[in-house]
């Protein structure tokens, strides 16, 4: 697990900086921890989270949605 989530994890983070746009890279950022909590839900059988955990997730995704529709237009 430290290996995949520090070692590869930051070698992938690297490579999608040189390969994508910065935009993109900061989306995925903040979509993980949204991946992880609905993964939580499906696999996770002794710890239960709030309801409020998932309204911190909803609130992410909408700051997200928000964030790429709402795109400055170029001067």
């Amino acid at each position: 697990m430290s290996i995949f989530g520090s070692v590869i994890a930051f070698g992938c983070y690297i490579y999608l900086l040189k390969h994508v746009s910065m935009m993109t890279v900061v989306t995925l950022v903040m979509v993980e921890p949204v991946i992880a909590l609905v993964i939580d839900r499906f696999r996770e059988y002794q710890i239960r989270l709030v309801p409020r955990s998932y309204a911190g997730a909803a609130m992410t995704l909408c700051g997200i949605l928000v964030s790429l529709l709402l795109k400055p237009k170029p001067a």
